[in-house]
């Protein structure tokens, strides 16, 4: 079945900007439960922390032992108001760290083409806030 989708998805953009290959992506999707939360928080005064796990509605919710740890591969694509699109991948239980300049907002997906939710810390929620305020374009 992802063979067909394959061959009929011909010139449509995956996550990555190249082209999207279904068995891959459908594999990940249908094996196993649930779907990325992909969360930015500040490490320190020049590195963000990118995080992946599964996300759950409510969070306390339990889950059966063989549902808690899918495996995720999600290529993020994140800009700051100083830097264009860059695309880097994370991978669930693995970190990622980017140098980034923390006095200005950084925002992931902004293009649509991940397919998680992304959250941020507060500090993060509200440089959005402010850039919006300021300047929405």
């Amino acid at each position: 079945m992802w063979k067909a989708f394959d061959e009929v998805t011909e010139g449509v953009k995956g996550p990555t900007g190249g082209k999207l290959n279904m068995i891959d992506f459908g594999q990940q999707w249908s094996k196993q439960m649930g779907f990325p939360l992909v969360t930015i928080k500040s490490f320190n005064s020049s590195a963000v922390k990118i995080s992946q796990e599964r996300y759950m509605l409510n969070p306390r919710a339990s889950t059966l032992q063989k549902y808690r740890s899918p495996s995720y591969g999600s290529e993020v694509g994140y800009f700051t108001t100083k830097d264009k699109i860059v695309l880097r991948s994370c991978i669930a239980d693995q970190p990622l760290y980017l140098d980034v300049d923390q006095t200005v907002p950084i925002a992931i997906n902004v293009d649509r083409r991940g397919y998680f939710r992304q959250n941020y810390d507060s500090a993060g929620w509200q440089k959005i806030i402010a850039q919006f305020e300021n300047n929405h374009e």
